[in-house]
């Protein structure tokens, strides 16, 4: 009850803004950064479920890094991915897991060319 209204209110204060956009394309990262820098703030926390392994499949996961490194972040702004299958180191009985990295992390790893492939990005 208490997680649940720490959301609530954070989304009742329009601090929480789902988007629906192509993470790896030009337009919806290009919002949300817009959207941040126009409320004079930073990134906190970016959920990006398990699209990070399509995007790595499509080609696109270095546009999404780009797409990253332009957003208004601090050291603390976060990504928050859920991981599946193999990849997942999972507690028995579940099937999936969640992992949190550091944005700026990630921007750094993939320009220094130690993410290179999924596998890469979540062991």
């Amino acid at each position: 009850e208490e997680s649940y209204a720490v959301v609530r209110s954070l989304q009742t204060r329009d601090l929480i803004i789902p988007v629906v956009g192509d993470i790896g394309g030009p337009a919806a990262m290009a919002a949300i950064g817009s959207a941040i820098a126009a409320r004079g703030e930073t990134l906190s926390a970016f959920y990006v479920s398990n699209v990070e392994n399509y995007l790595f499949q499509s080609g696109a996961f270095g546009r999404f890094v780009g797409n990253l490194s332009r957003l208004p972040r601090s050291e603390k702004s976060l990504i928050i991915r859920s991981v599946f299958g193999g990849y997942a180191r999972v507690q028995s009985g579940f099937g999936s897991a969640s992992q949190v990295q550091r944005a700026n992390e990630l921007v750094e790893g993939y320009a220094a060319g130690r993410i290179r492939s999924y596998g890469d990005l979540v062991q």
